[in-house]
């Protein structure tokens, strides 16, 4: 799917390394300084690993997509059908695991294009709703999410290391509206 100067496309099998490294460093550079070096370790070991992005690629419950500049991998997101928690409401739910960019292309309109991709590929697979868990105190991605229409509809602990972090769960229709269009 080409978005201008950005390319998105779906993840494949021998991507395991791509997105192994990608994950693993963009979550660092996103939440390192926030956290104990041991704990982001640890984390990054177990969320990262080559085995488990194997696995994750392999079961057809989830997605990846990835996002390039010219040639250059920037971003990915990850869809997954998952249990839902209670407070997500709206009908046919998918999760939105995860829509990380380098810090490099944050403010051209990466992010915008990227979860639209992910609001396209939830839509043609038949769900209705997009709920996602984001970092109370990640006010930057809070604001991103808002501007989409994603609202807080509940909160829920999320496992960092040693560390139990609290997570809003917020959520919104998986259909672009006109007024997401041209959002930016």
């Amino acid at each position: 799917m080409p978005y201008g100067r950005v390319l998105i496309r779906r993840a494949a099998n021998e991507d395991v390394s791509l997105i192994a490294d990608i994950g693993a460093r963009l979550f660092k550079d996103t939440f390192g300084q926030d956290n104990p070096p041991e704990d982001m370790a640890c984390y990054l070991a177990s969320s990262f690993s080559k085995t488990k992005i194997k696995a994750e690629l392999e079961d057809l419950a989830t997605t990846f997509l990835l996002a390039y500049e010219a040639e250059n991998p920037i971003g990915y997101a990850k869809l997954r059908e998952s249990q839902n928690p209670d407070c997500v409401t709206g009908p046919k739910p998918i999760q939105l695991v995860r829509l990380y960019l380098d810090h490099g292309v944050i403010g051209k309109g990466y992010g915008s294009r990227l979860i639209r991709a992910c609001f396209e590929e939830a839509a043609s697979a038949g769900f209705q709703t997009i709920w996602l868990g984001v970092w109370e105190k990640n006010n930057r991605a809070l604001k991103f999410y808002q501007k989409w229409g994603f609202v807080a509809v509940g909160r829920h602990d999320f496992i960092l290391g040693n560390r139990i972090q609290n997570d809003l769960i917020m959520e919104r229709s998986a259909i672009l509206t006109t007024k997401f269009l041209d959002c930016t």
